[in-house]
């Protein structure tokens, strides 16, 4: 016979959900980076190589792009009907009923100071399912010093925008990360790393020569994050970080700079949709003991 009691049950979960409030949810996050890197007292040579990469999803499905050194193709997926155009770094908004994207630029190229570029990721969802993207800029070039007494000086620029906004189930996540390092040409070791971080005591691994000064006024490796119902964002005019450092008279130093952008947004599966499925299942269990 078919087990009453269990289709009872299951009777009452399905009366409960067809009560059950749907929650209204959205989830987007935006992260940008505008970052230069200058060298002083030496000469910047053997420009060595450029990487910018990008890559998106939306609900698990998603393209990535390394379409050249200096600009790839900007990685778009998600339904909407107006795309942002390549090379666009500004915050497309809370458009249509969602998308993820992301693009990336190498803007300068330069053999005579330094380099410069951009990144951009922007995730936003107004339905159960996720979307994340990151956005990758690097490059490396070898540098002298002009006198062997004399620090070279490494500035950086940088103005990182980022926010976050979450309203319902929503969860939204965005971070920035930028890190340089110095390596002895002859022996390839790995003199000073430098990831800024608001504090210039501990945002530098040095291995060997000396730092005389670090200047650092807020973290260029930060994050932020929302759920619920909550607005949250780092929003920086171009600001400068400086860096003296001294190596070894004569030396030759290989110099990498990489920074990436990301952001990652998520909505979960309304509860009332387990719960249906957790009935469907005990009628189902119902129905086969009735069968037996």
């Amino acid at each position: 016979m078919l087990n009453l009691k269990t289709c009872a049950i299951a009777v009452q979960l399905l009366a409960f959900c067809a009560t059950w409030p749907l929650k209204a949810s959205t989830a987007y996050a935006y992260s940008e980076d505008n970052v230069s890197v200058t060298m002083a007292n030496g000469t910047l040579f053997d420009h060595q190589v450029s990487h910018a990469s990008n890559i998106a999803s939306f609900s698990g499905f998603g393209t990535s792009t390394e379409a050249g050194p200096t600009d790839p193709a900007q990685t778009y997926v998600g339904p909407t009907q107006n795309p942002p155009p390549e090379n666009s770094f500004s915050p497309f908004g809370l458009v249509g009923p969602g998308y993820s994207r992301a693009d990336t630029q190498i803007t300068g190229n330069s053999t005579i100071t330094g380099m410069s570029g951009l990144n951009v990721a922007e995730s936003y969802i107004t339905a159960p399912g996720n979307a994340a993207d990151s956005a990758f800029d690097g490059f490396a070039f070898g540098y002298f010093p002009n006198a062997a007494a004399t620090p070279i000086v490494i500035t950086i620029s940088a103005g990182p925008d980022m926010v976050v906004e979450t309203t319902g189930d929503g969860s939204a996540q965005a971070t920035i990360s930028f890190t340089m390092n110095i390596y002895d040409h002859a022996t390839h070791a790995l003199l000073l790393s430098w990831s800024p971080d608001g504090d210039p005591l501990h945002d530098t691994r040095l291995n060997a020569g000396s730092v005389s000064s670090v200047a650092d006024p807020f973290s260029l490796n930060d994050k932020i994050a929302c759920s619920g119902n909550c607005t949250d964002f780092l929003l920086s005019s171009m600001s400068q970080w400086t860096l003296s450092y001294k190596g070894a008279p004569g030396q030759r130093y290989d110099v990498t700079v990489k920074w990436e952008e990301t952001t990652n947004v998520a909505i979960p599966e309304p509860a009332s949709l387990a719960l249906t499925g957790g009935a469907l299942i005990l009628i189902g269990l119902a129905v086969r003991r009735s069968r037996r």
